[in-house]
């Protein structure tokens, strides 16, 4: 599989997912600038799908194939969870690494990044994007990690899916990408159960139940 998308629900963790595989020595993690837009944010993500047609944005990521030999070319774009049917309809073989968090996590989260907007907002994002991603799953070129698990041993689930990816898992290069990875907003898995209220969980429920 070639190139690999990491998406995810917003406040998942995909740029934390991003930045340890990133560490990786045969990973060429794409940016914006390599498909013509102008980068901004720490996470260099490339709206490639969002900003033109998948019959434009495929090329341009699979070209990144042949400029970087060798490597597997990954992009990091949490929405591109909602285009997963555009990419394998217009790609030959591209992967999908799905990142899943706790959806009061995610719906906590996005409270606490955007203030004055409600978590019910991250649980509709959270609905949004299970609706798509949800057909496949089970699929072999969709690799799921659980956010939860990647904050109890990371060294362990990179493992698993670096081998998903075809790459050589070196122990070494493991621990580089857990012990370099700057991540300032890395959460805590059940800090959401503190930061959510009683009425703020029964809102993000009926949200998550009415799906």
């Amino acid at each position: 599989m070639n190139p690999i998308f990491i998406i995810g629900c917003p406040r998942s963790g995909t740029t934390w997912l991003q930045r340890m595989c990133g560490k990786h020595p045969d990973v060429y993690m794409a940016r914006a600038r390599d498909v013509g837009i102008l980068e901004s944010g720490p996470g260099h993500e490339t709206h490639a799908y969002q900003r033109m047609p998948a019959e434009e944005a495929s090329p341009q990521l699979e070209g990144l194939i042949g400029q970087h030999p060798g490597k597997v070319v990954m992009e990091k774009t949490p929405g591109h969870a909602l285009y997963i049917n555009e990419i394998l309809a217009t790609m030959e073989n591209p992967g999908f690494l799905f990142i899943h968090r706790n959806p009061y996590a995610v719906a906590a989260s996005w409270m606490n990044t955007f203030s004055g907007h409600p978590p019910t907002e991250g649980a509709e994002k959270y609905v949004a994007t299970m609706e798509k991603v949800a057909p496949h799953l089970d699929k072999p070129y969709l690799h799921r990690v659980e956010y939860e698990d990647l904050l109890e041993n990371a060294p362990y689930q990179l493992i698993r899916l670096f081998q998903w990816m075809g790459l050589q898992p070196f122990p070494a290069d493991v621990c580089i990408a857990v012990d370099t990875t700057d991540i300032l907003r890395k959460g805590e898995a059940d800090s959401w159960e503190t930061e959510l209220n009683p009425k703020m969980k029964a809102r993000v429920a009926a949200v998550l139940e009415a799906a």
